[in-house]
């Protein structure tokens, strides 16, 4: 694994392009949610946000991008009271190709 220059860990050995974000940089990649959404989901382990999103790594807190979408569709709005999703968030938003 290694760190390229926007700041989110890549594996080279990924079949499709697996992107770990660290939790403060997510809307340097995304508008939506916002960090301390993402922050609260994980304190809380909201719809089981923290055991199918995050990554701890050496004391970092790493959100899954594909694993976030997914969970976004999964819980299909259950857990997101307060945080307005529309189709474009779901696809991702800024920077998701």
């Amino acid at each position: 694994m290694s760190i390229d220059s926007n700041l989110a860990v890549n594996d080279t050995n990924a079949s499709s392009s697996l992107r770990l974000i660290p939790v403060p940089k997510w809307n340097r990649f995304h508008v939506w949610p916002t960090v301390g959404a993402l922050r609260w989901w994980i304190f809380s382990n909201t719809g089981g946000f923290a055991d199918t999103c995050v990554r701890r790594i050496a004391g970092r807190l790493l959100i899954d991008e594909r694993a976030f979408f997914q969970w976004v569709e999964d819980v299909d709005g259950q857990h997101l009271e307060g945080h307005r999703v529309t189709p474009s968030m779901k696809n991702g938003g800024v920077g998701h190709e």
